[in-house]
């Protein structure tokens, strides 16, 4: 999926500018001009596709195909990411409830509303949710549309959480979160 991604990005934004010239003539004038993405308003996706042409070139000095990296250079010349503000946490209730109404009620798949609903009952990071697999979930009757067993258990794997990379093959440090039967409810719907 991410390589996906960056080929994407360097076809629709880097390769129509950059792809018929040779490599001696791509200096960082020629780059700078490639970024300007940043119009569009996306800085960060400008920053990200100057760091692609700048990995290209890296290994186009390993190739012994260019001499130099322009890319590095212009990082100054590039509009600056907007600072954000942190985003605090949801304390109340009727807060949480209205993000989750407005989930329901948007045009988005069904199965991003199952995950936002799955994302609110188990209270897990997002990107655990996007790179969960079935056989996580332990001692769930998927046949039957009963409440699930009091057992039924999501083991997320050490090597998927946010931990210090020693740590990531230990079993030990495998997240364990308990499934309530609308957390069941919600995988069956996924129709497993």
């Amino acid at each position: 999926m991410h390589a996906q991604d960056v080929i994407s990005s360097l076809e629709n934004d880097a390769f129509p500018h950059l792809g018929k010239l040779p490599i001696p003539a791509i200096d960082s004038r020629v780059i700078l001009a490639t970024l300007k993405v940043e119009a569009r308003g996306v800085i960060e996706t400008a920053r990200r596709l100057r760091q692609r042409i700048s990995s290209i070139f890296c290994y186009a000095i390993a190739e012994g195909v260019a001499d130099h990296d322009p890319a590095p250079g212009i990082v100054k010349a590039m509009k600056p990411v907007p600072k954000t503000g942190r985003q605090s946490a949801m304390l109340q209730i009727e807060k949480a409830c209205e993000v989750l109404l407005a989930a329901e009620a948007s045009d988005a798949t069904p199965v991003v509303k199952l995950a936002s609903r799955l994302l609110a009952l188990t209270a897990v990071r997002p990107g655990v949710i996007c790179g969960v697999t079935w056989d996580e979930f332990e001692n769930i009757d998927w046949e039957h549309d009963g409440i699930g067993g009091e057992s039924s258990l999501w083991r997320i794997p050490s090597a998927r959480m946010k931990l210090v990379l020693a740590r990531k093959d230990e079993t030990a440090f495998d997240h364990l979160v308990p499934l309530s039967r609308q957390s069941v409810a919600v995988l069956r719907a996924c129709g497993r």
